[in-house]
């Protein structure tokens, strides 16, 4: 007789525990009202977003994808950033405003530098020859430039793609000085004699600057990038065979 009700006990034992496991359990499925497999199929499905209603219920959150979805931050969209550079720009390779400028994505990057916004190249310009080197009239100009502080919102890399540049209209963050030929198609002044088979030409010439560019879609910064800003506008000599 005491056999008899220990087998009766741990009957009892295993049909509760089987019970609790139905009730409490996320894995558990019960397929007993399906007979084909494709019910069993449909029944896994409905169990599966009912699991994902009790997940979202107990994270306070009303988000209803799938549990293995994978979520990437920043933009969603397929298509990379891509800036419109307007064609006065293409010859110089460089554009201080450029109509789709993402001033927003660049104001987030700001507010989280701090104070370390005041750490970029910010150029100033330097007195003019003329006066640093004596009275304005024993010096002459070959060639008619302007030169100025240059705030680019896109320059072209050496790759010859056009990037983003780091900065902001009302207070730039990065300058660079420059120096542009007025026109690329112009003479010296006469004052510059060249030999027979010679003629002058006022060529724009440039140099290397390191610059930080916004990689907009991944909302981040590209340090200490190659870039090419005009530098100066030279006279040169160009033999007549190679007009």
């Amino acid at each position: 007789m005491g056999w008899i009700l220990q087998c009766l006990f741990w009957v009892t034992l295993t049909t509760t525990s089987a019970y609790n496991y139905r009730q409490f359990s996320p894995d558990y499925v019960d397929y007993s009202g399906y007979t084909s497999g494709h019910n069993r199929a449909q029944a896994r499905r409905i169990d599966y977003h009912t699991i994902q209603s009790y997940v979202n219920e107990d994270n306070g959150s009303n988000d209803q994808r799938p549990l293995d979805s994978v979520v990437f931050p920043g933009r969603t969209s397929a298509e990379k950033f891509q800036p419109e550079i307007p064609s006065d720009c293409m010859a110089m390779g460089v554009c201080e405003t450029i109509p789709n400028y993402p001033q927003d994505v660049v104001n987030n990057i700001i507010n989280k530098l701090g104070d370390k916004i005041n750490n970029f190249q910010l150029d100033k310009l330097e007195p003019e020859i003329a006066q640093r080197q004596g009275p304005e009239h024993s010096v002459v100009d070959l060639c008619i430039s302007r030169e100025k502080v240059l705030s680019p919102e896109a320059a072209k890399g050496k790759d010859g793609k056009w990037y983003v540049i780091f900065n902001r209209k009302d207070k730039p963050i990065q300058g660079y000085r420059v120096e542009i030929c007025q026109s690329s198609k112009q003479s010296c002044n006469s004052i510059a004699v060249f030999n027979n088979g010679y003629t002058s030409a006022c060529k724009q010439k440039f140099m290397e600057r390191r610059m930080t560019a916004v990689d907009v879609d991944r909302q981040e910064l590209m340090y200490d990038m190659p870039f090419h800003l005009p530098s100066c506008c030279s006279c040169v000599g160009i033999h007549s065979s190679g007009v």
